[in-house]
């Protein structure tokens, strides 16, 4: 199943689309992981979403010019 929705995505999206949005996993895992399992969120862990998302949104907003 899963396979399937990534080759829809890319197939809709793009592979590079796809791929950088494939990051966003890391940054769920850390929510979740909060959220559901009440574990510590560290300063690390703010760094590296923070980089995660200034570059999903870099690659979006270079895309559009």
């Amino acid at each position: 199943m899963t396979g399937s929705l990534s080759i829809y995505a890319i197939v809709r999206l793009g592979a590079s689309t796809v791929s950088v949005f494939g990051n966003l996993g890391t940054v769920l895992t850390i929510l979740a992981g909060s959220l559901i399992l009440h574990e510590p969120i560290y300063s690390y862990h703010v760094i590296g979403a923070t980089l995660i998302i200034a570059g999903i949104l870099g690659m979006n907003l270079m895309r559009k010019k």
